[in-house]
């Protein structure tokens, strides 16, 4: 039996440092066994095995449910039910918001076959993850699959990438264990790389809390880390022709005696495998194959290898102390033949795919090709901070951006950047482009402090332009959304009090007269564009962009839907006007947490109080200021709807009770 080592300290690559000597600790060594917290991995030839009798099943005694959905949670999709991931990260905060924030995670690719060729394959990939992440990456490479001298070349390749940790590793199933007819199975396996794809076994017991499992051919192009923040056994992904896809699924790590147990029960159920009804007579699927599957004498495309076993294992068996969740196939594991299944889901959620996999049909019918079209390209994401800012507020209009982010700034890691006491602090006008002109202007900002941005104009007209500039992984958004009516007529008191000529307002003018000329203007603009927020990337409205048109501005949900089309919810951190006048130290807590600042420097709000803009009661306001009761009605009325399209879009409710 070879020597037990640990996996942090057996090959662990970082800027320089530890390359040759890990290069050559890889080649040399026979990697039988590893081991963590006192805790070893036994191979399979170490194992108890109570063999059953073989036999070969009745078909015609077995129940065979394909179509049932395996799944302990119901929402819509495209593929039948899923659970929603984004529950266990919420975008907008409230007091029981907050979730789990799990540090010891990593992402993970399992490499069955390395050639000096394949390096290159691996590199790509981990540098496209590393653009959108800065959590750990785990290379676990299978060690009777790679050639002479393309294990040191990897590892040379990898020491480039910071935070990667590079495992060679037996295979955890002894194909001399399993039984012939299941082995005959794997070798008729259309897959790449049949039994040798149990490699992806070792994921559950990695050193970290949550593993996600990536195959090279998947691309994110959007930050996932969402899914880390789910306390979960096994979150997965299906398709049409298997009941889950290998390629993309996270499992709970830190689990050595998990593998075990999954090894056992892989060896004892290939013995009453079928073809016709898979492990133990439960049925192959959900799935949908059809022709693909009766050329290889299949129900389910993979059945026999991970894809159905891992499915088999913590799904069908029903073990009642598993935490088991399906995801949507369409945002994490989108496919070249995905968009018309779930154009209805993107349209419904405002969100794009955050997995793009397997692309295959070339540069202009790829899933990817598609992406870049919609106007995401991960690609094109910088792969260090370009942009000055660690955050921007981005609005909305009257709603306490200027609160938020004065607060902020009294925090000694914040910057207080063109903080002056006036209704425009913070805000820096204009594009980021070029680049350099907007990163100019925080030249006055010291190095090593936070700084933001905070413009309210941004959250109409900014969608596409700042996160593929600045970065995924490198910019935090914080959005203010308060009762749209009220934020209206706030609106339009600020314009009568600046007495602005385009809308021909003065302190003396009738307000709730002003708001009605602008709600004919929207009405006229939805009439002539029926349906206009309906899309998963709605168009702007007539044209208009911030500043337009009050009451545009108020349909938060359709705003929403363009940023969350360009960038990742991960990025995003929403409150409500009101949870913010009534827990403003609790609220300032988390926005400072979420850009970063250390919250322990954190004295509360008692500096600024009495800052926090009040909304004026109409009781306080001239008659010809206030908000008629009937106007206030007519409003109500059309937002309504569009409310309903925010709280499906952010997955909350709003207060407003409208």
């Amino acid at each position: 039996m070879g020597r037990a080592h640990s996996p942090r300290t057996f090959c662990h690559l970082s800027n320089g440092g530890l390359v040759k000597v890990c290069a050559l600790v890889v080649i040399i060594t026979v990697w039988v066994e590893w081991q963590h917290s006192g805790m070893l991995i036994p191979n399979s030839t170490n194992l108890e095995i109570q063999r059953p009798p073989q036999r070969q099943l009745a078909v015609d005694s077995i129940v065979v449910d394909d179509k049932q959905s395996w799944t302990r949670y119901d929402h819509p999709s495209a593929y039948g039910t899923h659970f929603d991931p984004t529950v266990c990260h919420p975008r907008v905060w409230s007091l029981d918001s907050v979730g789990r924030r799990p540090e010891n995670t990593t992402f993970a690719f399992a490499v069955t076959k390395l050639s000096m060729r394949y390096t290159n394959i691996v590199l790509d990939a981990a540098k496209r993850l590393r653009v959108m992440s800065s959590r750990p990456i785990s290379v676990m490479v299978l060690k009777s699959g790679a050639k002479e001298g393309a294990i040191g070349e990897l590892a040379v390749k990898l020491s480039d990438i910071s935070n990667t940790t590079f495992y060679l590793l037996d295979n955890p199933v002894n194909i001399e264990d399993l039984s012939e007819g299941y082995v005959r199975a794997l070798q008729k396996n259309p897959n790449c790389c049949k039994e040798s794809e149990y490699l992806k076994l070792h994921a559950v017991a990695l050193p970290y809390d949550q593993v996600l499992v990536l195959d090279l051919d998947a691309t994110l192009v959007k930050p996932v880390d969402h899914l880390f923040h789910c306390d979960v056994d096994l979150l997965y992904a299906a398709g049409p022709w298997s009941p889950l896809n290998g390629g993309v699924f996270l499992v709970r790590g830190n689990r050595p005696d998990r593998l075990r147990h999954m090894v056992e029960v892989l060896i004892n159920t290939s013995y009453t495998y079928t073809q016709e009804a898979c492990f133990d007579g439960l049925g192959c699927g959900p799935c949908n194959c059809g022709g693909p599957c009766s050329k290889y004498n299949v129900r389910c495309f993979g059945q026999e290898g991970p894809q159905g076993f891992i499915h088999y294992y913590f799904v069908k068996r029903g073990d009642p102390s598993f935490r088991v969740a399906r995801i949507s196939t369409c945002l994490y594991d989108f496919q070249d033949s995905g968009l018309k299944k779930c154009k209805p889901e993107f349209e419904r959620r405002g969100f794009s795919p955050f997995i793009v996999h397997k692309d295959t049909r070339g540069e202009n019918g790829s899933a990817l090709a598609l992406i870049r079209r919609l106007g995401t390209d991960p690609s094109t994401q910088p792969e260090s901070k370009v942009c000055r800012p660690e955050f921007w507020i981005l609005g909305a209009r009257k709603a306490g951006t200027t609160a938020l982010y004065t607060w902020l700034t009294y925090h000694p890691q914040v910057f207080s950047h063109h903080v002056q006491g006036f209704p425009t602090d913070g805000e820096i006008y204009g594009s980021v482009k070029p680049l350099d002109k907007y990163n100019n202007k925080f030249k006055k900002v010291p190095s090593g402090l936070l700084v933001g941005d905070s413009n309210v104009y941004r959250l109409i007209d900014d969608a596409a332009e700042l996160p593929a500039l600045c970065g995924h992984k490198h910019a935090k958004f914080l959005v203010l959304l308060r009762d749209p009516v009220e934020r209206c007529h706030s609106q339009m008191l600020m314009r009568a009090r600046v007495k602005q000529k385009n809308l021909d307002i003065t302190m003396d003018s009738n307000l709730s007269e002003v708001i009605d000329r602008q709600l004919k203007s929207f009405e006229d603009a939805v009439a002539a564009s029926p349906g206009w927020a309906d899309g998963f990337l709605p168009e702007p409205l007539h044209g208009w962009k911030s500043s337009y048109n009050c009451i545009y501005e108020g349909i938060y949900g359709a705003h929403l839907k363009r940023w969350f089309f360009h960038t990742s919810l991960d990025n995003f951190r929403i409150y409500f006007t009101e949870d913010f006048a009534e827990h403003r130290d609790e609220v300032l807590h988390d926005a400072l947490e979420f850009i970063g600042a250390d919250v322990s420097l954190y004295h509360g709000s008692a500096l600024l109080e009495g800052k926090i803009p009040n909304s004026r009661s109409n009781m306080t306001l001239p008659e010809h200021q206030q908000l008629m009761p009937l106007l206030r009605r007519r409003l109500q009325d059309v937002f309504a709807p569009y409310n309903r399209m925010l709280e499906d879009v952010i997955g909350r409710r709003t207060p407003w009770g409208y």
